[in-house]
């Protein structure tokens, strides 16, 4: 006569090997998402300092306002600058005072068809840095272009 199978061990050998995966599941989803918004950060970023360089170049010798050719910064998110406005309207979302601006008149002068570069860095902070090992990351981007007028 045969014994029916013993199906109570399994029960706890089922929700143990569930609780291992699941873990493992949620770790690794949860860190895809959190690199997710580090990456929309990083675009967020590298479009306010396309944005930021736009202003710049358009302030050259001929502008009513000339920016430079004395380097801006580096100067946190919350100043006043024209430049820091122009940056900080891309930023949505961004707290001011993880943002530094710096630009930089690379010839010497503000004259046109000489270049500007910009360069903005954010301190992105990790939601769930005990998964990455990491609490920060510096978020940076820099653009030149040529002065226009």
């Amino acid at each position: 006569m045969k014994l029916a199978p013993r199906t109570d061990r399994r029960r706890g050998v089922a929700a143990v090997e569930a609780a291992i995966v699941l873990g493992v599941f949620l770790t690794f989803v949860l860190g895809m998402i959190e690199m997710g918004i580090c990456v929309f950060r990083y675009h967020l970023v590298a479009g306010a300092v396309r944005e930021g360089t736009r202003q710049a170049i358009v302030h050259g010798d001929y502008s009513s306002a000339p920016w430079g050719p004395t380097t801006i910064g580096p100067i946190d998110g919350n100043d006043s600058h024209p430049l820091v406005q122009a940056v900080m309207r891309m930023l949505v979302g961004v707290d001011p005072d993880s943002v530094t601006i710096q630009a930089e008149w690379l010839d010497g002068d503000n004259e046109v068809e000489h270049r500007v570069r910009v360069t903005v860095a954010v301190l992105h902070t990790f939601t769930l840095p005990s998964m990455l090992g990491i609490s920060s990351l510096t978020l940076h981007s820099d653009s030149t272009m040529q002065i226009t007028h």
